[in-house]
């Protein structure tokens, strides 16, 4: 459950940062692919533990 606070909260945080709106396109384009790839792995955390939490 900590892992999925723990991404959850630096997407929070990657949102947070391109919102303020003075971004270099590369630099808004990394945090993009960033926050891509930390969604990619909450639900693959997530679909694991519904699974498990199926099966209990």
């Amino acid at each position: 459950m900590a892992k999925i606070e723990s991404l959850e909260d630096e997407i929070r945080y990657l949102d947070m940062a391109m919102a303020v709106g003075n971004l270099e396109y590369e630099e808004l384009n990394s945090l993009y692919d960033r926050k891509l790839d930390l969604s990619q792995k909450l639900d693959g955390i997530m679909d694991l533990w519904l699974s498990l939490s199926d099966e209990a």
